[in-house]
C-alpha cells in the first residue's frame, strides 16, 4: 500500500483567521456528499412518492428516457434520543431486497433529531463546536466521524474499498492554532508536506520535503487535488455502489 500525506498547517494569530474556503471539518461533509445529493434530488424528481407512516416513505422510480427503469425503493427511519445522543438509522429496501442502512451518531446538547426528507437528501447537519457527528454506511466499510468536542478538534473518514482515509485535525499553543491534514490512499503516488503559516496579518505558504515558499494559486491547486477531489471521487464511489450493486434507480 502506498501512502501519502498531505499536512496543512496554518499558525494564525489573534488578528489572523483560518481561511474559510480551505477544507474544514465543517465544510468536508458538503464536498463529500455533493453527488448524492444531486443524484436523490434527480430520483425524487422522477418518483412517486407515498406517505406509509411517519418513520417511511415509499418512492417509485420511472425514469422515461430509460428503458425498464421502474423501481420501488422503501425508505424507513428510526431515531433513539437520549440526554446528549440522537441516534437514527435509515434502512432501504428496494424490490422487497435490502439495499442499504446508513446510521447518524450526534452527541452533544440540545440536539434534535432530522426529519426522513433531511436524511433522503443527504442534508446532514452542520457540526457545531462542542458536538460530535458520525456517520456510517454498513454495506461497505465507510464512515465519517467529526468530533469538535475538545480541542484538537478530529476529523476522520475512511472507504475501506479503496484503502482511503483523510484526518483532519486541529490544535492551539497561545495565540498560534494549527491545522493539519494527513490523506492516505492505496493508489497515491507520494505529496510533499503543505504548510501555511500566518504571522498576524501576514501569509506564507509552503510546500515540498525542504519546505519552499510557494504562491498562494499553487498552494490552492495542491489543496484541490490532493484533499477536494479525492473526497469527491468518494461521493461518486458511494452512489455507483448503490446503483451497482444495491439495485438503486439509474438516472
Amino acid at each position: 500500500m502506498k501512502h501519502f500525506f498531505v499536512y496543512l498547517i496554518l499558525t494564525t494569530s489573534v488578528l489572523a483567521q483560518i481561511p474559510r474556503e480551505l477544507p474544514s471539518q465543517t465544510n468536508i461533509n458538503s464536498i463529500l456528499f455533493r453527488e448524492m445529493k444531486s443524484y436523490m434530488f434527480q430520483v425524487l424528481q422522477k418518483s412517486q412518492v407515498f406517505k406509509l407512516s411517519n418513520e417511511c416513505q415509499l418512492i417509485k422510480f420511472n425514469n422515461l428516457s430509460v428503458p425498464n427503469s421502474r423501481k420501488s425503493l422503501k425508505f424507513c427511519l428510526s431515531s433513539q434520543i437520549s440526554q446528549d445522543k440522537v441516534k437514527q438509522t435509515l434502512r432501504v429496501h428496494s424490490a422487497n431486497q435490502f439495499a442499504g442502512s446508513f446510521q447518524l451518531i450526534r452527541t452533544g446538547e440540545d440536539l434534535k433529531p432530522i426529519s426522513l426528507q433531511q436524511f433522503l437528501s443527504f442534508n446532514l447537519p452542520e457540526n457545531k463546536l462542542g458536538e460530535k457527528l458520525e456517520f456510517y454506511f454498513d454495506y461497505f466499510s465507510f464512515a465519517i466521524i467529526n468530533d469538535l468536542r475538545d480541542l484538537p478538534f478530529k476529523f476522520d473518514s475512511f472507504l475501506q474499498i479503496k484503502g482511503f482515509h483523510i484526518n483532519i485535525y486541529e490544535d492551539q499553543q497561545n495565540s498560534v492554532r494549527f491545522r493539519n491534514y494527513l490523506l492516505t490512499c492505496d493508489d497515491c503516488n507520494g505529496v510533499p508536506v503543505l504548510k501555511v503559516q500566518v504571522d498576524k496579518q501576514n501569509i506564507r505558504y509552503y510546500t515540498g520535503m525542504d519546505i519552499g515558499e510557494v504562491t498562494p494559486a499553487h498552494f490552492n491547486q495542491m489543496v484541490a487535488n490532493f484533499i477536494v477531489i479525492p473526497f469527491t471521487q468518494l461521493g461518486l464511489q458511494l452512489k455507483d455502489k448503490l446503483i451497482d450493486e444495491l439495485n438503486w434507480p439509474k438516472i
